[in-house]
């Protein structure tokens, strides 16, 4: 189980560094769907949607909005 209840955590380089990224598995699934369809590894579309987060936002909270738009 991930960091919150009901969550799937993940592990990345950004930037750099180390970190996590915990969102629900429902979200992975499209997120793995969509790096799938673009010939990417996961962390390779996640990395490229975190480039363009706006200042303030959590990098799961914008990962939801990139899954959703």
């Amino acid at each position: 189980m991930g960091l919150f209840r009901n969550s799937e955590t993940r592990h990345l380089v950004c930037d750099g560094i180390r970190t996590c990224i915990a969102m629900e598995p429902q979200f992975w699934r499209v997120a793995d769907d969509r790096a799938a369809s673009a010939g990417l590894p996961w962390h390779e579309w996640v990395t490229v949607r975190l480039d363009a987060m706006p200042a303030g936002m959590s990098r799961a909270r914008w990962l939801r909005v990139a899954i959703l738009a």
